[in-house]
């Protein structure tokens, strides 16, 4: 009577395991289909990149398109469209910070944008990269309509202890015009 039980309960402990096994291989083919998922991610690098601003207080050159998407998968999921600018300050002695006033596309759509960085000066002679966008819930559809964007950039010009609004201010940009005067 022992030995029935005990190869009865040996033949449910073998059918359990095959039957498990079973599921294991399942589990490994859905791991592997999640592992060849893409980015959403989109950028255009603008080649040669386009100076929208030279003068003597900084250089200003859009080198990049974005549409980047953050927490994917997650209810906080978020889409951080924009552009990028390499920043150079042309300046002795005076620090340059930059942002935006009245950006729009050509067809008049005013976009706000925000600006992303680790430190919102530039020193005299440096260069540093800021990145100018907008967060949303969805992207720009047509990524490659940024290059129409026009408006001011805000030059605000520093020191360690004033702001000097005498200089800088509203300087108008338009990419599409400087890519115009690139060519010529």
């Amino acid at each position: 009577m022992k030995r029935i039980l005990s190869l009865g309960f040996a033949l449910i402990l073998l059918l359990a395991l095959c039957s498990c096994g079973g599921n294991n291989s399942g589990n490994k083919a859905d791991n592997s289909n999640n592992s060849r998922k893409t980015s959403s991610n989109e950028e255009i690098v603008l080649n040669p990149p386009v100076t929208v601003i030279n003068n003597e207080i900084g250089t200003l050159t859009i080198t990049r398109f974005f549409n980047k998407l953050y927490n994917e998968g997650t209810e906080y999921e978020y889409w951080w469209s924009g552009f990028e600018v390499d920043v150079t300050n042309n300046m002795d002695d005076y620090y340059l910070n930059v942002w935006l006033n009245n950006v729009s596309l050509s067809d008049q759509r005013v976009i706000e944008f925000s600006k992303s960085a680790s430190s919102d000066k530039v020193s005299s002679g440096k260069t540093a990269v800021f990145e100018f966008g907008r967060s949303d819930y969805n992207k720009f559809e047509k990524l490659d309509a940024l290059y129409e964007l026009e408006g001011f950039f805000v030059l605000n010009v520093s020191d360690d202890s004033h702001s000097y609004s005498n200089m800088g201010g509203n300087t108008p940009f338009s990419i599409a015009e400087s890519m115009n005067k690139s060519t010529q």
